[in-house]
């Protein structure tokens, strides 16, 4: 097999990029694959609530806006896909650690959740 990656694989990289590099900016509007934005976009206590949720929302508002149904496409993909809107907040919350280490303990804590 051909050792690529698509846009659509790599979105949620690059939001992280984004944030991580300090681009400034007050909004991403994109479109991603409907689970990656549920991701995104998760509540805590959700199944969907993980390491990548933490991440983009501990700078950003996450929303989905609306979701774009497979059968849109053509050819038709096998998933449905979403719009997301990610607004920068006024201000991160406080965490009672450096930040580099407050996203490696994220990271860390979601690897081996039970679900």
């Amino acid at each position: 097999g051909e050792d690529t990656l698509s846009l659509h694989d790599a979105l949620p990289i690059f939001v992280m990029h984004l944030l991580e590099v300090d681009v400034d900016f007050e909004t991403i509007v994109v479109m991603m694959q409907k689970e990656v934005a549920d991701r995104l976009a998760a509540q805590p206590g959700t199944k969907d609530y993980g390491s990548l949720s933490v991440a983009v929302q501990y700078e950003m508002d996450a929303k989905i806006a609306f979701i774009v149904p497979k059968t849109v496409f053509m050819p038709q993909p096998k998933v449905d896909s979403a719009i997301i809107a990610l607004n920068r907040k006024d201000e991160k919350p406080d965490v009672p650690v450096d930040e580099p280490f407050f996203k490696k303990m994220v990271k860390g804590i979601f690897l081996h959740r039970r679900n």
